[in-house]
């Protein structure tokens, strides 16, 4: 148990791509990158470890040019969320009522290629926080440089009001897709694998999460879905490949740059496919949403499609995926 917190931690900062990644502001202070490092896996109103405080800790980045003075952070608390959508809505932008805020100053200055960690103690103190029905608050950190917000980020905080009567069992299910990004020459024609890829990005985040909980003791059990279409991406980047870069062609060898990245990434990933905790699902090779190729009368194709997909998982990671559990493309 005291691995899963940590796990869900690591998971809600990298992923990516993450909905709970920073957001750079166009204009004020240089952009910055925001990193959720730890956080107290859950609150509650009866368990003295785990009661009212909160401890998160973040990492700022300064990917400018210029330092950034008149440090602070702002941390606002929403209020309870009481649906998925909401949930997934809170990720992505402020929730309508504030429950709490507080500015925290911070001394000196975030220098560019020098990252600062901060560690903020939050009160979960506000009479918004339901005494008689557990939930989850959404809470934004803002880094800010005087008035202006420089980059912020998002994560649950999970709040119980009663403790459970019975351990909740859980299934972990880790999906590492992205879509087809070269055309018919083979031709790179975006770089936003490279960038998902290179240290910090949001699947190299993931994958390297996933590396260390599967490599490193205590190994939960957990399901893993690679997608074929990002496998064979990955393959082919690792064998040297060219890209459109802003309208120039750019070729990088094998073992370079980006190419080194994507052969550490197939490594890493074989690493993970091999740990006996570790179960490797599969999505049909093109990535269909079933139901749209069933009520499209192309029925006859999925088996194909299925048998394709796990051939690419083979051949790539070198293992078999599960034969009895499929991940339905987009929980379709």
């Amino acid at each position: 148990m005291r691995r899963l917190p940590r796990l869900f931690v690591a998971v809600l900062a990298a992923i990516s791509a993450f909905p709970i990644g920073a957001s750079a502001q166009e204009a004020g202070p240089p952009p910055v990158r925001l990193t959720l490092l730890s956080q107290t896996a859950w609150n509650s109103s009866y368990d003295p470890v785990r009661g009212r405080e909160l401890v998160l800790a973040v990492r700022a980045e300064n990917l400018g040019s210029v330092p950034i003075g008149e440090l602070a952070l702002g941390v606002t608390l929403y209020a309870r969320v009481r649906s998925r959508t909401a949930y997934q809505e809170s990720l992505q932008s402020d929730p309508g009522l504030v429950i709490d805020a507080e500015t925290l100053l911070r001394e000196g200055t975030l220098e560019p290629g020098e990252p600062r960690d901060f560690t903020i103690s939050f009160p979960l103190d506000s009479p918004g926080i339901s005494p008689e029905n557990s939930g989850v608050y959404p809470l934004k950190i803002d880094l800010r440089s005087g008035f202006a917000s420089a980059a912020s980020l998002r994560t649950p905080v999970v709040f119980l009001v009663r403790e459970p009567e019975e351990p909740l069992t859980l299934s972990w299910t880790f999906v590492l897709d992205h879509p087809i990004q070269f055309g018919p020459d083979e031709v790179f024609t975006t770089t936003d694998l490279e960038q998902a890829i290179a240290p910090g990005g949001s699947l190299a985040a993931q994958i390297d999460t996933l590396h260390e909980l599967a490599t490193q003791p205590p190994s939960p059990r957990v399901d893993v879905v690679v997608t074929p279409l990002l496998l064979i991406q990955l393959d082919r980047m690792r064998d040297g490949y060219v890209i459109l870069d802003e309208g120039q062609r750019r070729v990088v060898p094998p073992g370079e740059g980006i190419a080194g990245q994507a052969a550490d990434a197939i490594e890493k990933l074989r690493a993970i496919a091999r740990t006996p905790t570790v179960r490797i699902g599969t999505v049909p090779f093109a990535v269909p949403e079933i139901p749209s190729l069933l009520s499209s009368g192309l029925a006859r194709d999925l088996e194909t499609q299925m048998q394709r997909g796990r051939e690419t998982v083979q051949d790539v990671l070198g293992v078999v995926p599960s034969g009895t559990v499929l991940r339905p493309p987009g929980a379709a």
